[in-house]
């Protein structure tokens, strides 16, 4: 294909105006206007510069600044030098070319200029300048848009409107939405919730297991949550993730908020959400396939880091053993073979680690600490403190989770509703709050490799339940549910569901 000469067509077109003899007055417009184009551009440029230049250099001091010069010194502010060229190139092409800046930060990053940490930073800058982000399956999907107005921080609030009256309105929630079942409001439709004991899930009888894989198949089909006794994850290890998770929120703010990265790590102000607010605290942490939880930590609670970092891997190890176990008992209750989920899940599986802190809010009755929503991902293992306070919603009414000590709680997510042909119902949930006590829960996010083709096998299609959804991978799924904000029970439906008309894209 030849490619023409820009410099040629660009004097053709002076050719062509002088032939025609255009009018004066126009020959003149047009001039005026190039010179004016160009101004307008070497003006936007300049800016650019200033501003990369101020940038590097208040970087630059502010490392100089705080040690003597030395080698150690040197290789910092090279480090710094290049975040800095980095921010610039965000802030430069992200807008209109952000495959481009991305692109430039992951080859900084394979240079070995940037860390892992570094790209995290950049990435959370994109963000807050309304750029698009890449998330953790490595598709680039669109921030939510930031609050007009910034909050306090969530537990700065709650200690400093201690038994007072009123709450931001930003937490007020519509009437609609305000619980209406408290926190310890157990009734006997809680005595009903499944509880199965998977002591003798791999050691009983065969009759044994066949009943443990039958409750756990009934609790997915009739309630998509269940609770499991006897998992096998070690009772000090929970009590210590939790020690250490309740130290990290009880941190300064201005610690905790070392670790914020947008929407992954620490978030207390929620500047993401742009109506109504949710009264919790988050520690959001990629933990598989490729785990950010170290670069996160690494820049706060210096006093316990270490032994942080090393306590939630461990439990990772074992939550997973969990989950995959849980798969197996899923496929053999739907008469699939025993491996059918889990082998999407034995290497490369998508997994977020979640620290939800709710603490003490002084209106509880107007104020929720999670919205209703179903989770998107296929299945997710719920460790809690004995606090109550999440709520399940089952033929239209709420119902109060009571804590049962050493359970884990586990619920279908809207991914396996779809994989199952809607076999498996995913559950609708929320979290509601007390106006005394703290709660503490980690939430384990599990989905398959981002690849894996999530398709309703042939068995749990016939004319009694015609397919409902197309295939679709969780690379695909996840970066639409970002897009919009959901809430209830309509993610999976909006977008994967076969007679439904998706919305134009916005």
């Amino acid at each position: 294909m030849n490619v023409p000469n820009s410099r040629k067509t660009c004097n053709d077109h002076f050719l062509l105006i002088n032939q025609e003899k255009w009018p004066t007055s126009i020959s003149t417009s047009v001039y005026v206007a190039g010179l004016a184009y160009c101004f307008i551009g070497l003006t936007i440029a300049s800016s650019l510069f200033m501003n990369a230049l101020e940038t590097i250099m208040k970087q630059t001091r502010m490392v100089t600044q705080k040690d003597p010069l030395s080698g150690l010194q040197v290789a910092r502010r090279e480090r710094v030098w290049n975040l800095a060229v980095a921010d610039v190139t965000l802030l430069a092409l992200g807008t209109s070319f952000p495959q481009i800046s991305l692109a430039l930060i992951d080859a900084f990053k394979n240079l070995g200029q940037l860390s892992d940490s570094d790209l995290h930073q950049s990435q959370r800058k994109m963000g807050e300048h309304g750029i698009w982000r890449e998330q953790m399956t490595g598709v680039l999907v669109a921030p939510t848009p930031r609050r007009a107005v910034n909050l306090d921080n969530v537990g700065n609030l709650s200690v400093a409107l201690k038994n007072a009256v009123a709450i931001p309105d930003a937490y007020v929630q519509p009437e609609g939405l305000r619980p209406d079942v408290p926190y310890d409001g157990y009734s006997e439709e809680t005595d009903q919730i499944p509880v199965v004991d998977l002591h003798n899930s791999n050691t009983g009888t065969v009759e044994e297991r066949q009943r443990i894989i039958s409750d756990i198949g009934c609790a997915c089909k009739e309630w998509g949550f269940l609770q499991v006794l006897n998992h096998g994850v070690p009772d000090r290890l929970m009590q210590r993730l939790t020690d250490l998770g309740t130290r990290f929120f009880q941190m300064p703010a201005a610690e905790k908020e070392k670790a914020a990265f947008g929407q992954v790590g620490y978030e207390g102000r929620h500047v993401y959400m742009p109506e109504r607010v949710q009264w919790v605290e988050t520690l959001a942490l990629v933990t598989g396939p490729d785990p950010n939880l170290e670069d996160i930590l690494r820049v706060t609670c210096a006093d316990y880091r270490e032994e942080f970092i090393a306590t939630v891997n461990e439990y990772i190890q074992e939550i997973q053993r969990v989950g995959l176990v849980l798969l197996e008992l899923m496929a053999e209750s739907l008469a699939l073979e025993k491996s059918f989920f889990s082998q999407h899940f034995e290497k490369n599986s998508t997994s977020v680690t979640r620290f939800n802190y709710y603490p003490p809010c002084p209106l509880p009755s107007v104020a929720l600490g999670l919205f209703p929503h179903a989770d998107p991902n296929c299945i997710t293992i719920l460790n809690q403190d004995d606090i109550g306070g999440l709520q399940i919603r089952k033929d239209g009414r709420w119902i109060s989770v009571r804590p049962l000590k050493d359970t884990l709680v586990v619920n279908v997510g809207d991914s396996l509703q779809a994989w199952t042909n809607g076999h498996f119902k995913s559950v609708e949930h929320r979290a509601v709050l007390n106006s005394v006590k703290p709660r503490l829960s980690v939430v384990f996010f599990y989905s398959p490799y981002a690849q894996a083709a999530m398709a309703p096998p042939l068995k749990l299609v016939d004319e009694c339940h015609p397919l409902l959804y197309r295939p679709f991978t969780w690379a695909e799924y996840f970066p639409r549910m970002q897009k919009k904000r959901m809430e209830g029970k309509v993610g999976i439906d909006t977008f994967m569901r076969l007679d439904h008309k998706e919305d134009s894209p916005t």
